[in-house]
């Protein structure tokens, strides 16, 4: 089956990248430790609630300013110098700050948050388009040994990969279409976009350059990110090529998901709604406003980006069956809901707070009705302690891989010579029965 998945910033949220609002206030509480001009931490002051505490309206409040100054000494007018350049200082200052906090994701979280629907691509053709910076799908590809595209050469321990195009004639890889660009893309002064394997923010004026081998004629490069106040680039290599591919994406598609996004860019809001009125298209949401879209033929699933990945996607792309997902969406069957449970999963599988705390973990996960893959299961069973092991019996009845774990716990049972676990699975079993 041939999937399109578009991803914005609510699937990143859980991932500690917080949204538009939620990042401009964890930008606000950051400039008390910039040492600022008092006219340049005053003007932000000013601008963030006019900007409604958006990052991306505030973005543009401030290149409006500086954009207004620059126009005024184009036709020769007087320029007033200290707010141009304190405009300009502000205008570095938050597109270092955006890059900065899309960086700061955990490897483990990725890997949990998008592992299990990545671990079930195989028998389809998966196409991921997200509007996002954070490198967490390709961290979780490359963890979970799944082939991707993301337009760029590869290559074991290659430091810098050139942009070649996405190509969609290789069959079992995921395509990954970053349409806004990554943390990790960079544009050199020779026109190209890099991706670096080791990515660093950059602030204002400062660019990398490559110092070593002589042989190696690598440009000076600087971020390639599509910020609000770069949106010229949009009409600049790879990003025109981008949203060619995910319109023909959006073609060749029998089934769309729109997932932790607003459908506020107009192109994307397009793309659903054509998508919408060829082939079945769901928009999942938290969000009761979705009548606002004027998206007749858009169905609606209920649910948090965490819940939607770990659970419904994964049994998804098991059944390969679209009326699966009807089923989510008009009420018949049971979704994990408005819960954010990737803390849950990642508390229960890692064990780090100690033999309670994941216990405790495990029931949260039991009540919302998350659906764990046999990967995560065996980990769960895997766990030293053995109240540990009996409590993750309580995930096999809605695991996405229930038969598989069954077999598993009932060797488990067999080999493992504590009698309370096999007490507990032979109970467990006899419900199932």
């Amino acid at each position: 089956m041939k999937i399109l998945l578009f991803t914005g910033a609510g699937a990143s949220v859980e991932l500690g990248i917080p949204a538009m609002r939620g990042m401009a206030e964890e930008f606000h509480a950051h400039l008390g430790n910039l040492e600022l001009t008092k006219s340049v931490f005053e003007r932000f002051e000013q601008m963030l609630p006019q900007s409604g505490y958006d990052i991306e309206s505030l973005i543009e409040l401030v290149e409006s300013v500086e954009k207004g100054q620059e126009s005024l000494r184009g036709l020769n007018y007087q320029v007033n110098e200290d707010l141009l350049s304190t405009s300009r200082t502000m205008r570095w200052e938050v597109e270092w700050f955006m890059q900065h906090v899309c960086e700061r994701l955990r490897d483990v979280d990725a890997e949990v948050l998008w592992g299990a629907a990545l671990r079930r691509t195989g028998d389809h053709e998966l196409c991921v388009a997200t509007s996002n910076y954070d490198r967490a799908i390709e961290i979780a590809c490359r963890s979970s040994k799944v082939p991707f595209d993301d337009g760029f050469e590869e290559g074991p321990e290659l430091e810098t990969s050139r942009w070649r195009g996405i190509s969609f004639e290789q069959d079992g890889i995921v395509r990954l279409l970053k349409v806004h660009g990554s943390t990790d893309w960079y544009l050199g002064d020779d026109g190209a976009v890099y991706k670096l394997r080791h990515s660093m923010p950059l602030y204002g004026n400062l660019a990398l350059a490559y110092i070593g081998d002589e042989s190696c004629s690598l440009p000076r490069m600087k971020s390639a990110l599509i910020l609000p106040t770069r949106e010229k680039r949009i009409t600049q290599p790879p990003y025109p090529d981008l949203m060619t591919d995910l319109r023909n994406a959006a073609r060749m598609a029998e089934v769309a998901i729109f997932l932790g996004t607003s459908l506020r860019d107009s192109d994307i809001r397009d793309i659903c709604r054509q998508c919408a009125e060829r082939i079945p298209t769901f928009l999942v949401t938290v969000d009761n406003r979705v009548n606002d879209l004027n998206i007749p033929k858009l169905r609606t699933i209920r649910g948090t980006a965490s819940g939607f990945l770990t659970s419904t996607l994964p049994v998804f792309l098991a059944e390969g069956e679209v009326e699966y997902l009807n089923d989510c969406s008009n009420g018949k069957l049971w979704t994990v809901g408005t819960a954010p449970v990737l803390t849950s999963i990642v508390s229960a599988l890692e064990g780090d707070g100690g033999v309670d705390e994941t216990c405790r973990a495990i029931d949260r996960l039991v009540d919302c009705g998350v659906m764990l893959d046999i990967t995560d299961i065996k980990r769960l069973l895997g766990q030293a302690d053995i109240a540990v092991r009996k409590y993750a019996l309580a995930m096999i009845p809605k695991s996405v891989d229930r038969a598989e774990a069954m077999r598993l716990a009932q060797m488990m049972a067999a080999n493992d010579g504590d009698v309370a676990f096999s007490q507990e699975f032979n109970m467990l079993q006899k419900l199932m029965d």
